[in-house]
């Protein structure tokens, strides 16, 4: 009996230092799940946060630093890990949704600048035009460098003129340099031309192929491209009734299609 014990005692302790072991191991397991699941929880927090208001590069630059750490965060508890990703990816379609709608907001205002831009300088045209079109001008925000610039030639070549009415002599110049700008934007932004302007758009169109096919340009479109003819458009001045019906419908479609 006493051996007997003796080695139960032994068996005892052994098994004991076992279980021992194997909940010390269970333990800093938890604790390293616990630990991983707040860190998961923290950036699930920062995704969460964004909202209409946040800027476009800070929920650009949370959404990269959340990706990142996410990769980094060990494993959580399997029994909370479904639910983990389900938070995540909620949170993150919804900074991405903010993102798309920040970005079509900031669009807008650029769409709405150009807009009232051009109506200021289609003012500065005029006979009797006020003296403070170039404050009111600058009074608004900045457009894109190719547009901006387009615009502020558009308005120094108003001032130049002596008489403003003599813009009206200018039209069929103006008509010509902006012909061809015109289809290809109405073109690349799929705009139904004018019927008096189809002949010209399909040849327009058979020669840009031709072109293409000889590799003297591509056949794809850009948003620089687009940028470009647009600037070519609006630096014009005395445009015709016409052709800014056709410019309105562009910067509407473009509005619709945003380039940045």
């Amino acid at each position: 009996r006493q051996v007997e014990n003796a080695l139960w005692t032994q068996f005892k302790t052994a098994t004991d230092a076992v279980f021992k072991a194997r909940d010390a191991l269970h333990a800093a397991r938890d604790t390293e799940f616990k630990a991983n699941q707040v860190a998961r929880d923290a950036l699930i927090a920062r995704l969460a946060a964004i909202n209409a208001d946040t800027a476009p590069a800070e929920i650009k630059r949370t959404l990269a630093d959340v990706d990142a750490e996410w990769r980094k965060c060990g494993d959580a508890a399997r029994s909370e890990t479904a639910k983990l990703d389900a938070n995540f990816r909620a949170a993150r379609d919804a900074a991405q949704q903010y993102l798309a709608g920040s970005a079509k907001r900031g669009w807008n205002v650029v769409c709405d600048t150009m807009e009232a831009k051009l109506a200021l300088c289609v003012e500065a045209e005029s006979a009797g035009a006020p003296t403070d079109i170039a404050t009111r001008l600058s009074s608004l925000p900045t457009l894109p460098t190719v547009w901006e610039k387009a615009l502020s030639a558009r308005l120094a070549s108003a001032k130049n003129e002596v008489d403003p009415n003599s813009l009206e002599d200018d039209t069929d110049d103006v008509n010509e340099i902006i012909a061809t700008p015109l289809l290809q934007l109405e073109s690349a932004l799929e705009i139904e031309s004018p019927p008096a302007f189809q002949a010209a758009r399909r040849d327009l169109k058979l020669r840009a192929m031709k072109a293409a096919i000889e590799g003297r340009q591509s056949a794809t479109t850009t948003n620089t491209d687009i940028e470009r003819w647009l600037a070519e458009v609006i630096a014009q001045v005395n445009v015709d009734a016409t052709s800014k019906a056709r410019i309105n419908t562009i910067i509407a479609a473009i509005r619709n299609k945003p380039l940045r």
